[in-house]
C-alpha cells in the first residue's frame, strides 16, 4: 500500500510539473504575406535571442490564410522564412549569391549584404502575439 501511494504521489508531482511547464509557453501567430504562388512550402526557422535554432517548421504555400501558430517560452525570438517553391528544402540563389526565392525576416528587416543582424530581427513575445512577415 505504501509503495502504491508513493508511486501515485510521484506520478501526480511529475504531472503537475509537466502541466506547469506547458503553461509557461505563449502562442505566437506567424502570418506570411507577399507570396505569388501556391506551389511548395514556406520554410520557417525560429531562433532564440542567443541565435540558437529552436524550431524549424514547414507550412504549405497553398494554406489559406498563410499562418502558423507556435508555442514559445517568454523571451525574444528571430524568425526567418523563405518560399521554397520547388520543394528542394533550400533557398535557391543566383550565381551572384542573391536568393531567387522570396524570403523575409521578423520585423521585416533586410540585410545589406546578407541576412540582417540577429538583434534587428528579435521580437519580444511579451509584446507581440501575432506578427506578419513579408516575403520579398
Amino acid at each position: 500500500m505504501l509503495k502504491t501511494s508513493l508511486f501515485f504521489n510521484l506520478f501526480f508531482l511529475f504531472l503537475s510539473f509537466s502541466l506547469s511547464a506547458q503553461s509557461e509557453t505563449s502562442p505566437l501567430t506567424l502570418k506570411f504575406i507577399g507570396t505569388t504562388s501556391s506551389r511548395g512550402n514556406i520554410m520557417i526557422r525560429i531562433q532564440n535571442g542567443e541565435g540558437e535554432i529552436i524550431q524549424r517548421l514547414s507550412l504549405a504555400a497553398d494554406a489559406s490564410p498563410l499562418e502558423v501558430k507556435v508555442n514559445l517560452k517568454p523571451g525574444s525570438y528571430a524568425i526567418a522564412a523563405f518560399h521554397d517553391e520547388n520543394n528542394n528544402k533550400k533557398i535557391d540563389k543566383a550565381f551572384t549569391g542573391i536568393p531567387t526565392e522570396k524570403y523575409g525576416f521578423s520585423n521585416n528587416v533586410r540585410g545589406m549584404f546578407g541576412p540582417p543582424e540577429l538583434e534587428d530581427q528579435l521580437v519580444d513575445l511579451s509584446k507581440n502575439n501575432k506578427i506578419s512577415i513579408r516575403l520579398q
